[in-house]
């Protein structure tokens, strides 16, 4: 597998967002972390957040460093497997409480 490894540094740069991230397979708390560097790049004093890795997987792999697969057909999208699995979920009952990410716009 190709080792595609990005600093949070390298991505600001190329003006990568947060929902690219996810875009390409990224975890939620990744793309939250990289969503909260971006706003306080400017006010860094350590360099260590510079350096966090992001992974871009490849087709079927997925995970924080890329390690899990999904035996599916190759032409199934990520997007579409989520999109099937929470379909035959029972659907959120109005009024209840969910947990939501601060980052990313939720609804119930």
């Amino acid at each position: 597998m190709e080792d595609r490894r990005f600093s949070f540094k390298m991505l600001y740069e190329q003006n990568i967002t947060s929902r690219q991230l996810l875009q390409w397979s990224a975890t939620i708390d990744l793309a939250e972390r990289y969503q909260i560097y971006i706003e306080h790049v400017e006010h860094l004093v350590s360099s260590l957040d510079d350096e966090e890795l992001f992974y871009n997987c490849s087709w079927p792999w997925f995970g924080p460093f890329c390690q899990f697969s999904l035996d599916i057909p190759p032409d199934m999208s990520f997007s579409d497997i989520v999109t099937h699995t929470f379909r035959s979920k029972p659907l959120i009952v109005d009024g209840a409480m969910v947990t939501c990410y601060v980052h990313l716009q939720c609804g119930t």
